[in-house]
């Protein structure tokens, strides 16, 4: 399978093949969606992702294609880690 990697500069979520060739780019500096410290992520169902974005103390939820889905903004505590039961 592939691997997701957070990315802190810039806020990027990549996911990468066994060569180690890029096959999805989430954020970034040309992405449409701003993201800071990438300090957690899950797969969801149908390839989504929820991102913890430390920085920004947030919780992203993005589809297959990276567009947003679903956003926690201003939480009380900063996010170090996600996971998604099952």
């Amino acid at each position: 399978g592939n691997t997701l990697i957070g990315l802190v500069d810039p806020g990027e979520v990549i996911e990468v093949d066994r060569t180690g060739k890029v096959v999805r780019s989430i954020g970034g500096v040309n992405g449409a969606l701003r993201l800071g410290w990438i300090a957690g992520l899950d797969v969801l169902p149908g390839g989504g992702l929820i991102i913890a974005d430390f920085t920004a103390k947030r919780l992203v939820e993005v589809d297959g294609a990276g567009t947003v889905v679903h956003e926690m903004r201003d939480l009380p505590w900063a996010v170090a880690s996600v996971a998604v039961t099952r």
